[in-house]
């Protein structure tokens, strides 16, 4: 019943026409924050009877739906990567890693659409003018941090390998 429950939730997810509040002014784009769909998702899971818990263990981020009128649940993952913010402390980093990953978990169960841009380089040193014109560098992955081999990354904002290996990942975890 919780796939029924979870696809209806999708569904009436993305009729909802939602907006994207967060801007990367460095990058020009603009990208869904936990504000944008996080309160509408929860509306969504109590009248379909649904609980949502966030987790981060060694080495990985949980995100487990669970049906509470029957306890199955199903279950979604991502790979911790370490988040380097300029100007932050070491908690101010951590709580940035709870958010991307909260945010980037939620995008995939609930499979919010979202332009294949990423804001991994929000805070990072300006290039260098003559770097400015051309930008021929092909983007980092934050997972594994190797430059991607089609330069450019995912919707989920790691490159393809990543994103891959993270799909075989979510498919192990469904109970």
């Amino acid at each position: 019943m919780i796939y029924e429950k979870l696809q209806k939730c999708r569904i009436e997810l993305q009729n909802k026409k939602l907006k994207k509040s967060g801007k990367n002014n460095y990058a020009g784009f603009e990208y869904f924050e936990l504000k944008d769909f996080l309160p509408t998702i929860n509306t969504m899971f109590n009248e379909n009877k649904l609980f949502s818990n966030f987790s981060m263990n060694e080495g990985y981020a949980k995100l487990e739906i669970i049906d509470y009128e029957d306890n199955t649940k199903v279950e979604f993952y991502s790979p911790i990567a370490e988040l380097e913010l300029k100007g932050c402390n070491k908690i101010q980093a951590l709580g940035g890693t709870h958010t991307y990953l909260k945010r980037y978990l939620y995008i995939n169960a609930l499979e919010i659409v979202e332009a294949d841009l990423f804001d991994a380089i929000t805070g990072k040193e300006e290039p260098l003018e003559e770097n400015k014109k051309e930008k021929t560098e092909k983007p980092i992955c934050p997972i594994c941090n190797k430059p991607t081999t089609q330069g450019a990354l995912t919707s989920w904002g790691m490159c393809g390998d990543c994103y891959r290996a993270s799909k075989k990942e979510d498919k192990n975890a469904i109970k």
